[in-house]
């Protein structure tokens, strides 16, 4: 990057200090700063015009404690005047700039220093000029002094030296990033974020994605869509699109402006514009102080007429707003102001050099008489209270925290009494930015969520809880399988060892079957046939096996031995000579 581009953050022109300051304050606080000029030696300013500032509070007759210390507004000055394309809002002069430089030129050409003048000029091409070079150089800055003469001729001969500048920084600038200037450079759109919110502006995207065609917007609305609905919709569309992250900016007492897609249009969210609304209704003109009794009817007409032109209480994404829709905002207030305007109020007091209490809150606000308008504005100074002690910038509360506890706590008793500047800031989501406000739907929203994530927290116990029975259900299983395997093994044993009794029962009962069968038989001898299982009558005709001497019905015995040739009992073989003879 070229030397010419490395400036110190903190110098600034006198005209753009004051102008910014200007456009900063609220318009009935200027006449504070009007009456105070700079000296023709404090046009180029360092530490962002902190010493300059001090000054022009300490004559400002305490009317610009709302912006805190010098320090203060010095930072929250930079940061509001700080933004892309600043120099095309606020139109600075570079006059002033060049004015030294006139002076300087003027000196040197009257002393005939045309060869130092001449060593300034930049060198386009190469690294260094010859001394043909600057000998010819010099002769041309000479004859041009004498045709333009001592007066024109170093106002003119500067901005040559400037424009060769400029033109030589350029140039530099595009040698050094050469893909910013090609003729396929990327197509570029801004994604502004604003806390979780993150949108672009229909209009910049359309005309990216349909080649330089253009959306029609509203006259004085910017309308956005949110980026989940871009990547939706227009996925396919957008690959080729870089999407720049910008933020939204805001310094303590304004939001930073926002350059919109069309050349010259500047504009700021409408969040961001109701505030600033409300700042005049309630810190500059004391509408809520000196408008007693208030007719809120009458009141709520003029805020319908702001919601019909401004503020869409329908619309859930946020838009932007052009600069010159303020004045469409508030002129609709203006025979208000001029009825009130001769109306005394009191001013906010200072705070402590230890700061202000919950208590010292509630008695400024009785103080400036503002329960008449809001009896129950006290109610909520312990909310406020607390948010304002949340994010003071130093040890102790200043009088420029008590300035937005005042300013807040009646914020939240207007939205009490007008429910569509709440609906308005709830659908465009900057509740939050009211402090010590709590939404009702937003409580609602919380409360809906909160349910959501019980019943899904429960579902997930249920399901964690079904998961643990069916892991209990599948080890039991596993047990169970476990043991009849050991069953089964243990009844293959058993078996093995009928078997082999039943083996060794039978080599035994080939061996002396009458005197291992004689036992066992005599029970059942008596008591039943073995043949048919029934039970024997003793009185009735009976046979016996001759080597056990077992009982059977004597039908039953003749029928079996017609089929079988060994004893039911016994199992010893019966022969021929035995079954008809023996087997009696």
């Amino acid at each position: 990057m070229s030397k010419y581009l490395k400036t110190p953050d903190n110098v600034l022109s006198s005209d753009l200090l004051m102008q910014s300051l200007h456009d900063y304050l609220l318009d009935e606080l200027l006449p504070a700063i009007r009456q105070f000029s700079l000296s023709p030696s404090e046009f180029i300013i360092r530490d962002n015009g902190r010493e300059i500032l001090q000054k022009i509070l300490d004559n400002s007759n305490h009317q610009l404690r709302i912006y805190g210390s010098a320090q203060e507004l010095a930072e929250n000055l930079k940061i509001w005047r700080d933004f892309p394309f600043a120099h095309e809002f606020f139109k600075t002069e570079t006059d002033l700039f060049e004015l030294n430089e006139v002076t300087q030129l003027k000196s040197q050409l009257a002393a005939g220093n045309f060869a130092d003048y001449a060593s300034k000029f930049p060198v386009f091409e190469g690294n260094s000029r010859s001394k043909a070079e600057e000998s010819e150089l010099c002769r041309l800055l000479k004859q041009n002094h004498a045709i333009l003469g001592e007066t024109d001729g170093a106002g003119i001969m500067t901005q040559v030296m400037n424009n060769s500048i400029l033109i030589k920084c350029l140039s530099t600038i595009i040698e050094n990033n050469p893909k910013m200037f090609s003729e396929k450079g990327v197509t570029a759109v801004r994604v502004f974020e604003d806390g979780s919110q993150r949108f672009v502006m229909k209009a910049e995207l359309f005309h990216a994605i349909s080649n330089g065609n253009k959306l029609k917007d509203d006259e004085y609305r910017f309308t956005t869509i949110s980026m989940e609905e871009v990547e939706r919709i227009y996925g396919h569309r957008v690959k080729n699109i870089e999407f720049l992250r910008t933020p939204i900016i805001r310094a303590r007492h304004r939001a930073v402006f926002v350059k919109a897609h069309l050349q010259g249009d500047f504009c700021t969210l409408a969040t961001d514009v109701l505030f600033d609304l409300l700042r005049s209704l309630i810190i500059e003109y004391k509408v809520f102080q000196k408008y007693n009794p208030i007719d809120w009817i009458g009141l709520s007409k003029l805020f319908d007429l702001n919601i019909k032109m401004a503020f869409n209480v329908d619309c859930k994404t946020p838009y932007f707003l052009r600069h010159g829709s303020w004045h469409l905002v508030t002129c609709i207030y203006a025979n208000l102001f001029d009825c009130i305007e001769h109306i005394p109020a009191k001013d906010i007091r200072n705070a402590k050099i230890d700061g202000f209490t919950v208590q010292n809150l509630k008695n400024e606000l009785i103080h400036l008489g503002l329960t008449m308008a809001f009896p129950e504005i006290v109610n909520h100074a312990e909310a406020v209270y607390s948010a304002v002690d949340g994010q003071k910038r130093g040890k102790y509360l200043n009088t420029s925290d008590l300035f937005d506890a005042v300013f807040h706590s009646q914020i939240i008793c207007i939205f009490n009494r007008y429910p569509k500047f709440k609906t308005f800031i709830h659908n465009q989501s900057g509740c939050e930015r009211v402090l010590g406000y709590t939404c009702e739907m937003c409580q609602k929203m919380s409360d809906d969520q909160k349910s959501l994530e019980q019943k899904q927290l429960e579902s997930l116990e249920n399901k964690t809880l079904s998961l643990k029975e069916f892991e209990t259900m599948k080890r039991k299983i596993l047990e169970l399988e476990d043991e009849n395997r050991k069953l089964k093994d243990q009844n293959s044993r058993f078996s093995s060892q009928v078997k082999e009794l039943k083996l060794e029962k039978l080599s035994i009962n080939s061996e002396n079957p009458s005197t291992n069968f004689s036992v066992v038989s005599t029970k059942t001898s008596i008591s039943e046939c073995l043949i048919c299982d029934s039970e024997l009558d003793t009185t009735g005709e009976t046979k016996k096996c001759p080597m056990c001497r077992t009982r059977f019905h004597s039908k039953c015995a003749i029928e079996y031995i017609k089929h079988e040739i060994k004893c039911p009992s016994c199992k010893g073989t019966l022969r021929n000579s035995m079954i008809t003879s023996k087997f009696s």
